[in-house]
């Protein structure tokens, strides 16, 4: 039988008391009691809680039982019916929010009930959650409509009878079109060779600054398609199998203006680089695929025109990083730009 539960969002080296259900205790008492935690539906992570056996005894678990003197047969009196039970969903969660109930001794908490289908009755294999207050948020229940009820409660475990039923529906994530352009121009140049056209060659590099050795890729791009914005970006590639194609150093790669073709670009004469995009962080191994990260925003607003990416040495950048070109004989190494848009 569950007899309460520890909302999500705990911190570390932190005391929490999980409020008990009174009712299915009381059964219980006069006997070995045990009382076991585990995870919620769908639940992917871990508790840890200090033990009986910590040093600390502060810090070890107490199972706290409040006793009521009274008279006679004690408190028999339930709490009133929560009133105005509304529900709110927003984004993957829903909010919901109630008026207090009254009792003649203490209302001591509500209990909130979930379920998939409407006309639900509250029992223990629907309750999800205890509160203290009247408002409680469920963090994310899924895809779909809810239906929520609460109960309150006070100290001898006396229960109302249900709030109205409140719904609300989290919708799916809006779905997204991912396009994918092959590089129109691709070729590298080096600043020891600064009227040399290296197009030739299957492979781009990039070092910096001594020689300098500058990637481009051009790109021609369109504007978002109707009813969608650019909401994600990558640049794809993949190290050559050259030894020295890994680089340790990081990668930048940055927006470049000029018009420049890959059989007539050299050194002299290569695009200028503007806004930075994105980077490959340093580490990359021979003959294996990357993906930078892009900024949305900056490439939104280049989007419906030719786009050059150069990949540049970061400052101070001593090594080399060897890239498969767009003639590549295998055409899933070739570079790619993705664009996702929703």
């Amino acid at each position: 039988t569950a007899l309460g539960q520890l909302p999500g969002g705990t911190s570390s080296n932190a005391q929490y008391e999980i409020p008990l259900d009174v009712t299915a205790l009381t059964a219980n008492l006069g006997s070995a009691t045990t009382i076991a935690m585990s995870g919620g539906p769908g639940s992917t992570d871990s508790l840890g809680v200090w033990a009986s056996e910590f040093a600390v005894s502060s810090y070890r678990p107490a199972l706290v039982l409040e006793f009521d003197p009274g008279t006679g047969g004690g408190d028999t009196t339930p709490p009133s019916t929560p009133p105005g039970l509304g529900a709110t969903a927003g984004g993957a969660s829903i909010a919901l929010a109630w008026t207090a109930s009254t009792d003649d001794v203490a209302v001591t908490g509500y209990r909130v009930h979930r379920a998939s289908a409407a006309g639900f009755t509250p029992s223990a294999g629907n309750q999800i959650a205890t509160a203290t207050g009247t408002t409680f948020t469920d963090p994310s229940p899924g895809t779909g409509t809810w239906y929520y009820q609460v109960v309150a409660t006070d100290a001898a475990g006396n229960a109302s009878a249900p709030s109205n039923e409140a719904s609300a529906t989290v919708a799916a994530p809006p779905s997204t079109t991912t396009l994918t352009f092959s590089p129109t121009d691709d070729a590298y140049v080096r600043s020891d060779q600064p009227s040399t056209n290296l197009s030739a060659s299957n492979q781009l590099w990039s070092r910096g600054p001594t020689p300098e050795l500058v990637s481009y890729l051009s790109f021609s791009t369109p504007v978002a398609p109707a009813g969608t914005t650019l909401v994600g970006a990558r640049l794809r590639v993949r190290t050559t199998t050259s030894p020295s194609a890994g680089s340790a150093d990081a990668f930048v790669a940055s927006l470049a203006t000029g018009a420049w073709t890959e059989g007539t670009v050299t050194f002299a004469t290569r695009p200028t680089t503007t806004t930075v995009l994105g980077q490959l962080a340093g580490g990359s191994t021979p003959d294996t695929e990357y993906e930078i990260p892009l900024d949305v925003s900056t490439l939104s607003g280049v989007l419906g025109s030719p786009t050059t990416i150069a990949i540049i040495g970061s400052t101070g950048s001593t090594d080399s990083l060897g890239l498969w070109s767009k003639e590549f004989t295998v055409s899933s190494y070739r570079p790619s730009l993705l664009l996702d848009f929703g």
